[in-house]
Parts: structure tokens; sequence; C-alpha cells
């Protein structure tokens, strides 16, 4: 770490810093800031724009009681030309902060007028001052133990403690973290990244590094990441905590994505969980979550949703987040929250982003079982744009036959956007008697919407193929037969898992994408009570050529999946 000496002004490195006693400076940058390459050569550095605030932080912390030997400012104590240097400053600057003896900030855009009362004129202005609107500043504020506040004269007109109140009312954070930034871990994760919502950084980046502190995680700095670094943040929480608020973000009315991931694009869609509060028992929760290839993984109680858009696809779930809002849109009732979750393929995304589920109570949540949930963590623009057509995409299957001895099941499917799905056909071939096991065979239908890149969502075109109960070899089955399983096990969408990568094995190219014309479209079944009989099941599927109302729902492409069957002669061995 280096420190300016503040009797020489010169810069000195110190391996542990944890030796030594500094003052550290918080403020926002300008112009002609002095920079680390700069202190080799004062004449220069004392001509730069940011000179005085060297100077006068080195003679505030000369005149301290006791006096303190050395300062950090961080424009010319960091060599940010040192990729290296940069990232051990950024996951070490907490801190840094934390362990001064104290710190200085200074507000270049605010003066107090002679006669005014800090609790009242003095509150406005204050807010207004650029220092609370700076990313970077949030930890600083919260991390050091004494904190002296200077207006743009460099004069100290009052300290963290004394402000106390007026800081907590301009920043949202809560008192006691104020007091004591050990309390940082009592707070929900949600809360505490509220903090942030209304705070900009000059990178895109540093909104994310800005916050490594105040969560207590560490990761590398990749400048050109983008809007990544925001979702690394989150994950990096999400490894070292249980908290559920994580998630509690709402999604910004600049935004009208229908479909999201499980992480948030930015701080600012945590502005409404400034009211968020957890139960004391929170650290005992046995909510476990990880990260997966295949998306968050978590294993939690979730109830079906009340939304009837959701209801009628069977899709809908509820992730309760195990905390507790009273805000203005509760009218300040305490109310459990959860966000709605929707199937897409054999993972979960949020539905409905901007809202939230509010209930009186976990009991919904608590008695129903925890089942093991995949939810995508992040989708991107092209993802978002296809779910959302595709929801405009209605699958219909349609019975057409004459024969009443084989007892084709009727269904109707929505896919609501789902890669694949199927349902089950129990065929039964025993005219006149009842239906048993011996003269009942399963097909299953599958199909799904081409996941062609190349093409817009909108260009994208149905597959269809039908597949009979033990009709591929065991080799190349893929456990596909355990589709016609009855019950939980395996689970629905483990089923969904199987009949992807059976279709996908089996029928797509060398690109990966699927072949339609070499899908089967009929089947087979032996009469089981004439030798001499087959039935035929064959599929098509018929584009509609209009806008379908579907329930509450619009379509604006429609397509028939046709299940025929007819009666053949076999023929002679």
């Amino acid at each position: 770490m280096w420190l300016i000496n503040t009797e020489t002004l010169q810069l000195e490195f110190f391996s542990d810093a944890t030796v030594v006693d500094y003052v550290i400076l918080s403020h926002t940058w300008g112009e002609g800031e002095v920079k680390f390459q700069d202190l080799s050569d004062k004449p220069i550095a004392q001509h730069k724009a940011g000179w005085p605030k060297i100077e006068m932080t080195c003679r505030l912390a000369q005149a301290a009681e006791p006096p303190v030997a050395y300062a950090w400012v961080d424009t010319c104590c960091i060599d940010k030309t040192s990729s290296t240097e940069l990232s051990e400053a950024i996951n070490s600057m907490f801190a840094w902060y934390r362990d001064s003896s104290f710190c200085l900030v200074y507000l270049a855009d605010f003066e107090i007028k002679p006669g005014q009362f800090i609790e009242t004129e003095v509150q406005k202005s204050l807010a207004q001052c650029r220092w609370f609107s700076r990313g970077w500043t949030l930890q600083e504020l919260i991390a050091p133990r004494r904190v002296h506040f200077c207006d743009s004269s460099w004069e100290i007109f009052g300290t963290k403690e004394s402000l106390q109140r007026v800081l907590s009312e301009i920043t949202g954070i809560d008192s006691k973290v104020l007091k004591n930034s050990a309390c940082l871990p009592a707070i929900p994760v949600g809360r505490r990244l509220s903090w942030a919502a209304l705070r900009s950084t000059s990178r895109i980046e540093d909104i994310a590094y800005s916050l490594l502190g105040i969560f207590d995680v560490n990761m590398p700095l990749l400048y050109g990441e983008g809007q990544k670094a925001f979702v690394r943040l989150q994950e990096e929480i999400a490894r070292s905590t249980n908290d559920l608020s994580l998630f509690a973000w709402q999604q910004t009315e600049a935004d009208d994505f229908r479909f999201r991931g499980i992480f948030a694009h930015s701080p600012r869609e945590f502005l409404r969980c400034r009211h968020l509060k957890s139960p004391l028992e929170r650290l005992q929760l046995q909510t476990d979550f990880t990260l997966t290839n295949r998306g968050l993984r978590i294993e939690k109680n979730l109830i079906p949703t009340e939304l009837r858009e959701l209801d009628r696809t069977n899709n809908g779930l509820i992730l309760g987040l195990d905390c507790v809002e009273s805000s203005p849109e509760t009218h300040f009732a305490p109310k459990w929250i959860g966000i709605y979750l929707w199937r897409y393929g054999s993972t979960y995304v949020r539905w409905s982003p901007r809202v939230l589920h509010r209930s009186d109570s976990r009991g919904g949540w608590m008695s129903s079982p925890p089942n093991p949930t995949y939810i995508t963590m992040v989708l991107s623009q092209e993802e978002i744009e296809t779910m959302h057509i595709q929801t405009k995409i209605l699958i219909i299957s349609k019975r057409s036959s004459t024969a009443p001895s084989v007892g084709v099941v009727e269904r109707v499917v929505n896919t609501r956007g789902s890669f694949i799905s199927f349902h089950i056909f129990p065929i039964h071939t025993s005219c006149g008697l009842e239906a048993n096991a011996a003269s009942t065979t399963n097909l299953a239908v599958i199909y799904g919407i081409q996941g062609d890149l190349c093409k817009r969502p909108e260009d994208r075109e149905p597959w269809a193929m039908v597949y009979r109960q033990g009709q591929a070899p065991k080799a190349v089955s893929n456990h596909i037969d355990d589709i016609f399983l009855s019950g939980h096990n395996p689970h629905e969408i483990e089923k969904a898992s199987i009949a992807q990568d059976f279709v996908f094995s089996n029928y797509s190219d060398e690109e990966g994408s699927l072949q339609d014309e070499k899908m089967p479209k009929q089947v087979d079944i032996p009469d089981s009570a004439n030798n001499s009989k087959i039935h035929r099941i064959s599929i098509t599927v018929e584009a509609e050529p209009t806008v379908l109302q579907f329930g509450r729902s619009t379509y604006n492409r429609t397509f028939m999946i046709i299940v025929r069957q007819r009666d053949i002669a076999r023929k002679p061995a």
C-alpha cells in the first residue's frame, strides 16, 4: 500500500498497512487530478488542479490529535498503469477505509453560509452534493469508524456521528451500519444493493467493483465486460450467502421485458428493496442454492402462481424469498414477498419482473414440499425476444380418426415458448373389450420450435415426431422410455430433458439444427385381437392462417398437430 508522508509529501510503500496510522481522503474526481507518476516530480504535481486536495489532507492529518504521519489519496496512491496493483487496491479498498485513523470527506460543491442550521437548510443542500451520487463513495462512507466532513473551504462542519440522522435519510443506509460497519451482514442483501440504486460511476464496470467490500467478496477486474461485471458480482454474492433477497429486484419502467434471468441488470433495479427485512432466523434457514451450467439450482418450497395467464399452462410457480416488505406499495403493512417463475424447457426464468408476489404469511410455501429447480441466471436480448415471440405461438394437437377401436386421448397443449414439449397418447387396440395392459400401447408426440439462431424468432418453424414406447434400440434410447413413467420419478422437467436429449442426439445435423424431415411421422401398432390388422398412427403439422384467441391470450401464429389413424392389412410373412 502506497502512503503519502504528510511532512515530505512523498510516497512510501508499506507491505502491511496495519502497522501504520494514516488518514484517508474521500472525494469526487475532477479535472487535473494528481496521478501516481506525478508525485515523482513535485513541481509538476503542484501545478495540477488536484494538488490542494493532497496538501490539505496532509495538513489536516498533521493537525489531528494525535498527529497522523501518513495519508492516502486514491488519485495518486495507486499505480493505475499496473492492472495487478489496481485489482489489489480495488479488492482491498473497503478494508483500507475501515482501518484508517479517520476519513476526510471533501465536498467541493458544498458551502455553509453564516447562520445556516445544519438540521434544516443545510440538509437540503447537502443532499445535492455530487459526492452522494457516486458509486465509490458508498463504501467510503460506511467503512471508516470516524469520518469528518469538510466543505469547499476545507472547514470541518460535522462528523458521521453528528450527522448520522441526516446521512441515513439522504443515503437510505441503516443507522446501525453508519455506527458500525460490522453490522452489514445483518442487513438483507437486497436492501444493501438498494443503497447503490441511484449512484453512478464513470465506467459501467465500477458500479459492481465499488460494492465488493459491502458484501465482503472478491473478484478479478475485467474492464470492457460492461454490464457483465454486475452479474459476476451477484454470482459471487450467491456463492457466499443463502440470502434470497438477492433476487428481490424489480425491473424498471425503462425496460419492457416479460422474461428475465434470475440476476438483475444493475443496482437501479433494487431501488424498491429499501424496505426489506429478514427474520432473525435468516442465518438458520436451510435454503440452499448453487450456480451450475444449467443455471441457479435451488431446492425450495414453490407454490403455483395465482396469475391466470400462467395457471392454464401449469408453467408458473412462485419462489418465496423469505423476507418481508413494509413499503408504500404495501401501505406499510408487512408482506412476505416472492417472485414469479415460468418454465422454459427444462429450466425456469423470471416472469413479469416488474412485480412481486406478496402474501400475509409464509404458510403456503411451508406446506409445499421442496423441489430442486433450475433458474436461468441471465437471458440475452436474443433469448428474451425469442421467448416473447414464442409466447405468441400456439401448438394444438387434434385427433382425426374414424376407427372407434383406437382411443386417442385429445389434448390441447400450449408450449409457451418451451424448446421442447410432449404428451402421451395411450392407444387401446382391443375393440369391444375393456382396455388392459396387453391391449394398450403408449405413444408420445414430441414437438417444439426450431432453435436456429440464424433465423429471426418469428421465422422459426415447428417440428414434431411421434414415438412409440419401446421403439428405440436400447443402445440409442437415451432413456427415452422414462418419459412414459407415471408420477414424479423422474420429475416432469427431467422428462423434458430426456426427450430433448433424445431428439437432439438422433435428429440434428452437424450444426446442431433439428431436421424435421428425418423425424418419424408415423408408427404401426399391431391389433392385439386381430393378427391381420395394423393401426397406423401418423401426425402432420398444419399452420392456421388466422390469429387465434385462446383463453385470455392472443396468438399470432398457431400450428395444429393433427393425429390421424387408419387401419391397414398386415402383409403376410
